[in-house]
């Protein structure tokens, strides 16, 4: 799951970067795209913020699983 979740993450900031590059390079040709491409990086980092948010309840589940698991052992 952790691989997953890494590789999900890096595949995002790969994106996200592609899309900061074309905007310092000046590579859209009007407003409407400029803008079109910044709300682009912004549904990047939302999904990114949903994905570390989504990750960490699992993470959180997982580790009260344990604890109870480990509880009905004693």
């Amino acid at each position: 799951m952790i691989y997953f979740y890494e590789l999900s993450l890096q595949k995002i900031r790969d994106k996200k970067q592609e899309y900061i590059n074309a905007l310092a390079e000046g590579k859209p040709q009007s407003f409407e795209a400029y803008k079109f491409l910044c709300g682009k990086i912004q549904g990047l980092n939302e999904a990114t913020e949903e994905l570390k948010e989504l990750f960490n309840m699992l993470q959180n589940n997982n580790v009260e699983r344990s604890k109870k698991d480990n509880a009905q052992l004693y």
